[in-house]
């Protein structure tokens, strides 16, 4: 999902990242991913919160650069990783 998204922004006009970007925001977004799951079975809210704000810390330089990009590979990420949280807490409450 991540990957169509940004695709189609990609293919707008934005110029795409370098591989080493693109390598990068992969291992940072699997591991965020683990992350925000795990906050979220948790209630660990403000957690989640942190997790965000780090990443936009850490990715400031590159979304300078190409804010679109980052801000929707972001968003979409956050937003899955919820959503299969938020599931997951469902799921487990009933059985």
């Amino acid at each position: 999902m991540v990957n169509y998204v940004l695709h189609s922004i990609s293919g707008n006009g934005v110029a795409e990242p370098s591989r080493e970007v693109k390598d990068t925001g992969y291992v940072i977004g699997k591991c965020e991913n683990l992350l925000l799951l795990t906050f979220m079975l948790l209630d660990a809210f403000t957690a989640m919160a942190l997790i965000f704000t780090a990443k936009a810390i850490v990715r400031a330089e590159d979304m300078k650069k190409q804010p679109l990009y980052f801000l929707a590979g972001t968003m979409v990420n956050v937003t899955y990783s919820i959503m299969i949280g938020f599931i997951l807490k469902i799921l487990l409450t009933r059985f």
